[in-house]
């Protein structure tokens, strides 16, 4: 379309009505000279000599007494887009007037689960005020016919008032594809009771315009989303120090406690390195004593209770070959001391493929373990004790 210029509307003036008891009507329409003329300013009938903003067809002034002054259709039609051409019109002759656009503020946002914590970031776009240098209406750009294009210092700008037909997502799209800032005027339940009213949503910031696109927009976005992104990393490496801390304090408690053991087993190695020679014939009496009453009472199993001692119970075995010590409680592994290193009894272990741990002079295993052992080794016990 041609770029027009202001004034081409004759009597408009904010007080102006638009609408018939806040449901907008065809007001305005083009006189035999190409003006954009007011009901009240045209004879009555078809003498307006006026045709639709819309069609083009020819249009009849409507001023009775009872309802508000309006244009119908010489033919009786409906034209569904009379209203929105109107108001498309009557937009572009205020922005020409006013010479400026308040553009609508924007909230962009991102969110997203942290390592430690969640992201949540957004800032706000603030409105602009544009300084118009020229209006086009319904003027072709690229793929897309835009209500209304105004230029900003050499910035087009698209502008889709929204009364019946709200932009779909295919026009979306393609105000995308060729890159141009848009924005979406909605009047579809907006009560217009005056041109100051259009004025308003014009003029002033308000919810009824939102941006279907802007480079700047997105710009932001996309650094917003670049912001979280590194939150991320930082939340990430912050997560793998505790990790790495959590790690080391076990580890240390680990050592200490192996220590711990180490220094028992030292000091238990010691003391029976002394008593060995004091115990040797107690054990000699011990044993004959078992073997006599375990022939007597033909003992077949464990027959014992337990005591702890030092967080462990011993359940003591004498075999015909040496001897078991057995050590288990509330602790997670049980362990199993030879008296000699050859007895028959320690096929069990083998069996179970358990080894012995050099370092304790023992074999070591989960306390899951505890009772199928219990009961494998009875059957080669002469005795057994508990300490």
């Amino acid at each position: 379309m041609t770029l027009i210029n202001k004034n081409e509307f004759l009597a408009l003036d904010s007080n102006t009505l638009i609408a018939s008891e806040f449901e907008p009507i065809v007001v305005f329409a083009r006189n035999s000279h190409g003006q954009f003329v007011h009901i009240d300013s045209v004879p009555n009938g078809k003498a307006c000599d006026c045709t639709c903003l819309a069609c083009g067809e020819p249009l009849v002034a409507r001023q009775g007494s009872k309802k508000a002054h309006s244009f119908a259709h010489e033919s009786g039609a409906e034209c569904q887009y009379a209203i929105e051409t109107m108001l498309h019109w009557l937009a572009k002759e205020l922005f020409a007037s006013r010479s400026y656009f308040v553009t609508p503020s924007h909230t962009i946002s991102t969110s997203m689960d942290g390592p430690i914590r969640p992201i949540n970031l957004s800032k706000v776009i603030p409105s602009m005020e544009l300084q118009i240098d020229s209006v086009e209406i319904e003027k072709r750009v690229a793929s897309v016919r835009p209500d209304i294009l105004i230029n900003v210092q050499g910035k087009e700008y698209l502008i889709e008032i929204f009364v019946t037909h709200k932009c779909d997502e295919e026009k979306i799209s393609k105000l995308k594809e060729i890159g141009l800032s848009s924005i979406e005027i909605d009047l579809s339940k907006f009560k217009l009771n005056k041109v100051s009213d259009l004025e308003q949503v014009l003029f002033f910031e308000n919810d009824l315009k939102t941006w279907l696109f802007d480079s700047k927009i997105e710009e932001a976005r996309r650094a917003l989303v670049a912001e979280a992104m590194e939150e991320f990393a930082k939340q990430e490496i912050e997560h793998n120090e505790v990790n790495r801390k959590r790690r080391v304090r076990e580890l240390e408690q680990l050592v200490k406690q192996q220590t711990k053991n180490q220094q028992k087993i030292s000091e238990d190695e010691n003391f029976n390195e002394i008593s060995k020679s004091i115990e040797t014939e107690k054990k000699l009496k011990e044993i004959e004593k078992i073997k006599s009453s375990a022939q007597k009472n033909n003992w077949t199993e464990a027959q014992s209770h337990f005591f702890h001692l030092k967080n462990f119970q011993t359940l003591s075995y004498t075999t015909i070959d040496g001897g078991l010590d057995l050590f288990h409680g509330s602790m997670e592994f049980a362990y199993c001391k030879p008296k000699s290193g050859k007895e028959r009894a320690l096929e069990v272990f083998q069996e179970l493929n358990i080894e012995f741990d050099p370092i304790i002079q023992a074999y070591s295993f989960h306390r899951s373990q505890l009772k199928p052992i219990i009961i494998n080794l009875s059957s080669y016990s002469l005795g057994i004790r508990s300490l």
